[in-house]
This record gives C-alpha cells, structure tokens and sequence, in this order.
C-alpha cells in the first residue's frame, strides 16, 4: 500500500523533531510498530493522511509534551537552553 505523499512529508517532519531532544532514540521495543494503531504500552497510532488529521506541528507539540514527561530533569534543563 503507496502511503500518500503529504503523510509521508508530514512523518519525515515530526520524526525528525522526535529525534531533536537531548538523548532521544528512535526504539521498536515490541519488534515492528502495530499496524491496528494501538501498540503494547498504549501508544496509539495516528492517521496522518485522512482529513482532520493533526497537523504537523500539533504532533511536535505532542511529542515535545511527551518527551517532558518522561525525560530526567537535566535533559529537560538542556532542551530549555541551561
């Protein structure tokens, strides 16, 4: 299955921001993603291609969110510049 041109950009955008932050991996611990959108740890899948799909820059903002949840609080001091 061809994955639309605009989805594709979209992804490549919002990786690349995931992999921005101090320490950031990308990691398939479960082997490859679950295709059903719904992975071990409750991660949820996200169509990028159908209409009223998030923009690029939501995702970002969710994935930064994300990263300060979780991240130790140095790597949070160096993504804020101190």
């Amino acid at each position: 299955m061809a994955v639309p041109r605009n989805a594709l950009k979209k992804w490549e955008k919002v990786r690349e921001f995931a992999l921005g932050p101090p320490e950031a991996v990308e990691e398939f611990p479960w082997g490859e993603p679950a295709g059903y959108g719904l992975g071990k740890a409750g991660r949820v899948g996200i169509p990028l291609e159908s209409k009223g799909a998030p923009a690029a820059e939501v995702l970002c903002e969710w994935v930064e969110e994300s990263y300060r949840v979780i991240a130790p609080k140095r790597l949070i001091a160096v993504l804020d510049g101190g």
